[in-house]
């Protein structure tokens, strides 16, 4: 994994999908993800801190405009800056929170 990679101790995982919060927390399974799921729970312990929350699609707008944005160009990797495309979603998010 990337973030275990590059050292990060601390990593907090925003997804607007509860359904996959809930596997992580035990307190659902889905049969087509499992094999994902457990792969993260093998990577985690190797950060010193590392939680999954869910947040509302509504304040989590740059996660889900980065989705879109991936779709058409493809997987990047952005450190210390952001595409442009997302800025928008960036300052809205930063708003809501």
């Amino acid at each position: 994994m990337w973030a275990v990679e590059q050292n990060f101790p601390n990593l907090t995982v925003e997804t607007d999908a509860e359904t996959v919060v809930l596997c992580f927390r035990g307190r659902n399974r889905v049969a087509a993800i499992d094999f994902l799921i457990q792969d993260c729970r093998d990577i985690m312990p190797r950060m010193s801190n590392c939680n999954i929350v869910f947040v509302k699609r509504s304040c989590n707008l740059v996660a889900h405009n980065l989705v879109v944005l991936a779709k058409s160009i493809g997987c990047r990797v952005w450190v210390e800056s952001s595409p442009h495309q997302i800025y928008p979603f960036l300052r809205k998010d930063f708003n809501n929170h």
